[in-house]
Formats: structure tokens, sequence, C-alpha cells
């Protein structure tokens, strides 16, 4: 009886010994992604914080993306988006996709991508390069307001116009750096 107790009080720790050390040697988890808001840098003057925003709540392909005041009450999900980090570029910049909350269609630059190229979303197509964009430190000071540039034209997301207003489209458009190419996305 002593024999057949040592042994099950053996098994039970040997059983506990190796599902511990199973836990050890696991894998760790990929990074999770994170969903918030997508800012535009603010211009001189301005007070109120702009977003990116999905029109008239939009849950179509080819809804258009545009900027508009950050609501923190009430249906806010055209206005959050989930940010998922798929890859680095040669330079260890990362590539990101966004997929908004309320749709869960992801940001796009459609077709082949010239300036004044509308963005847009799409159902999410983990392989389509229209729908990364690479989060480019090209100011090497580390802040936040960086510019979104596309990863298959290599042309940054832009409001059109230069435009401060609830509404103003968005585009591609050659990479300048002024106020209406630089986002937080941290």
């Amino acid at each position: 009886m002593i024999l057949s107790r040592s042994r099950r009080l053996f098994a039970v720790l040997a059983a506990t010994l190796l599902t511990a050390a199973g836990l050890l040697v696991s894998p760790a988890p990929a990074l999770a992604a994170i969903t918030t808001y997508v800012s535009v840098k603010k211009p001189d003057g301005a007070t109120s914080v702009k977003v990116l925003d999905m029109r008239e709540y939009s849950r179509d392909n080819y809804g258009r993306a545009q900027l508009w005041a950050l609501r923190k009450t009430g249906e806010v999900r055209n206005q959050r988006w989930t940010i998922t980090r798929v890859a680095s570029d040669e330079w260890g910049q990362g590539i990101y996709t966004l997929r908004n909350s309320l749709s869960q269609k992801c940001l796009d630059q459609p077709g082949g991508g010239g300036n004044g190229t509308p963005v847009v979303q799409m159902t999410c197509d983990r392989n389509s390069t229209s729908q990364q964009w690479v989060f480019e430190d090209i100011f090497g000071d580390g802040t936040a307001w960086q510019p979104l540039s596309n990863n298959r034209s290599g042309l940054c997301l832009d409001v059109t116009n230069v435009s401060y207003n609830d509404g103003a489209l968005l585009q591609v458009w050659r990479c300048v750096g002024d106020w209406n190419q630089r986002w937080n996305i941290s």
C-alpha cells in the first residue's frame, strides 16, 4: 500500500514538473494588435483633434476615408482602427494593416495609385500591398507624428487640399512631410 502511494505521488509530481517544463519552453505568443484612433497632426492654430474616419459609417467596399473630429461617445467604431504589424521593411520600419472596427474592412489605396488616388476601405486581404502602410520615421526624431506611406505605391496618406475641415477626404500623394501627411498610430 505504501509503495502504491509512493508511485502515485511520484506520478503526480512528475506530471506537474513536465507540465511546468512545457510552459517554460513554449513559444511566446505573437504581439497583439492594438485598436485605437489614428489622428493627424494639428496645423498651427487648430485646437480640436481630427482622426481617420469612415465617411457616413460606411461598411461597403470603396467606402471613402475622411478626416473628422474625434468622438468619444456614441457610435465611434467608424473612427477606431485595429492596427496590426505584418512585417518590417529593409530599414526596420513597421509595415501595418489598418482594419476599421465598424466595417471590419482594411484601409486601401486601390488601383495603380498615383497622386490623388482616393483612400478607401476594402475587404481585408493579408497579401495585398495596397492595404499595407509603412509608418516612416523620416524625421529621425522618434516622434509619433510620422508619414504613413502605402507599401504598393510609396505615396503618403494625405488629407486633400491640406484641409482640416470635417469631411476632408483622404488620398495618397507624394510624400512632402506637411502636417496633413503626419499621423499618430501609437
